[in-house]
């Protein structure tokens, strides 16, 4: 890795005050130098210093921080008593930073992590009339990924944690009002696989499980999935074939599936059980700009949710079995 160019200042979301963009990495045709730029509004400087750091060779270093200004105001129009707009929650300078570092194992294989603060403003009210402090947490992730069998294959493995607390929370000694006092971790991992392992053959699969819950909550909440539309397992798998032997033809499946959810049902009444669909594909390949497929989506005409919302409203069924055939060009 040589000596990197000027830096390139990125695009910044405008929050009103200046955006700080740190970023170090390791410079092996000078080891034991550090790198750093510093972006301050639309200016940028680069100071080269010594730092243990720089002797990992092939560690990439990003540190980002953003310091906001936010501001709620709202206001009653007809048919309502018109009122003047009120300030509701208001946050001025807030810090909130952001660390990440890649480390090239080999060519083929990183491994990365990464941590960011959590900063969201509320609108919410206590019974004094005051507005809810920040929601405010951590979130963490850390992954590898790698190339094989020549670059053919890729794959990916990952876990992830976040917690952040001040939840809003219904006060029940004052309806209309709330408290801060919930409590929310989220945690899990992924793994996917996707390439050409063989001629003629492309494969994608992935696996994701996450778990969502109120470590602090009401009685009825603490311990409870807080995301009641995202499913603890999800996974999908699909598979294409095109041997050259057979001078054109090709064949395709593909299976996706997740756990139950509840939604906005109710447990036992209305919600959506563990579930997989599978769909196939067969055609022909006249020429690389024409070709002719029939697909089959739903193939065992499973019977599920798409979205699973109250007990009398928002539930949509996913599309039965149903065929095509695809005759499609390009010049």
């Amino acid at each position: 890795m040589g000596q990197a160019d000027d830096l390139v200042p990125q695009p910044q979301p405008d929050v009103g005050r200046p955006v700080f963009d740190l970023r170090c990495r390791c410079d092996s045709a000078t080891p034991g130098q550090l790198h750093l730029w510093q972006r301050d509004g639309p200016s940028a400087e680069r100071i080269s210093c010594s730092a243990a750091v720089a002797a990992l060779q092939g560690v990439h270093d990003r540190r980002r921080g953003r310091i906001s200004d936010y501001t709620n105001k709202s206001r009653n129009i007809p048919p309502s008593v018109p009122t003047s707009f009120m300030t509701g929650a208001r946050e001025r300078g807030k810090f909130t930073p952001s660390l990440g570092a890649v480390l090239y194992l080999t060519d083929d294989i990183t491994l990365y992590g990464s941590y960011s603060d959590i900063f969201n403003p509320q609108t919410a009210l206590r019974t004094d009339g005051t507005v809810l402090d920040p929601r405010i947490g951590e979130q963490y992730e850390a992954g590898l990924k790698g190339r094989f069998l020549d670059g053919a294959l890729s794959a990916s493995a990952a876990v992830f944690r976040s917690k952040d607390k001040n939840r809003s929370l219904a006060d029940t000694a004052n309806p209309g009002f709330f408290v801060q006092a919930g409590v929310v971790k989220i945690e899990g991992f992924e793994f996917e696989v996707t390439g050409r392992p063989m001629a003629g053959l492309d494969l994608v699969a992935s696996y994701t499980n996450v778990k969502t819950e109120y470590e602090v909550g009401t009685a009825a909440q603490s311990g409870a999935i807080f995301d009641i539309f995202t499913p603890r397992h999800q996974y999908k798998f699909y598979a294409r074939y095109e041997p050259a032997t057979l001078g054109g033809a090709f064949a395709s499946v593909s299976l996706n599936g997740q756990s139950g959810v509840v939604g906005g049902g109710v447990a036992g009444v209305r919600e959506q059980e563990s579930f997989a669909v599978a769909g196939a594909q067969l055609g022909w390949r006249f020429s690389e700009g024409l070709r002719a497929f029939v697909s089959v989506n739903n193939v065992l005409d499973k019977v599920y949710y798409q979205r699973v919302g109250s007990i009398n409203t928002y539930n949509f069924y996913g599309e039965p079995r149903n065929v095509l055939l695809t005759l499609r060009a390009s010049y």
